[in-house]
């Protein structure tokens, strides 16, 4: 099966931004990951991408917590504020900040 894309709205495109942000701040991300999140991106699927983000970690060593975690908050959100917003995104809002939170320098 072929992905169709989707034309992304600049709300759409200012989650992409922080979701580019956070990989960026992670530190290094493996290929296959990288892959998938640049498929939901492509297919206009910015839930799926945040919560495989929010269950991420940044690298140890090489990783920016501070700036992953409030790239992901900012993403969490946007995307919160659309209507109705989806029943998973709160949950992983809210583990975004209780990291953001504990791993405060």
């Amino acid at each position: 099966m072929f992905d169709v894309p989707k034309s992304l709205d600049a709300h759409d495109l200012a989650v992409v931004d922080q979701f580019l942000a956070a990989i960026d701040a992670m530190g290094g991300i493996r290929a296959g990951h990288q892959h998938g999140l640049t498929r939901w991106f492509v297919t206009g699927n910015p839930t799926a991408a945040f919560l495989s983000l929010a269950a991420t970690q940044p690298r140890p060593g090489t990783g920016d917590p501070t700036h992953y975690w409030t790239a992901l908050i900012t993403a969490g959100e946007l995307l919160a504020s659309r209507t109705p917003p989806d029943p998973r995104i709160k949950p992983a809002l809210d583990r975004c900040r209780e990291r953001a939170r504990t791993t405060q320098p």
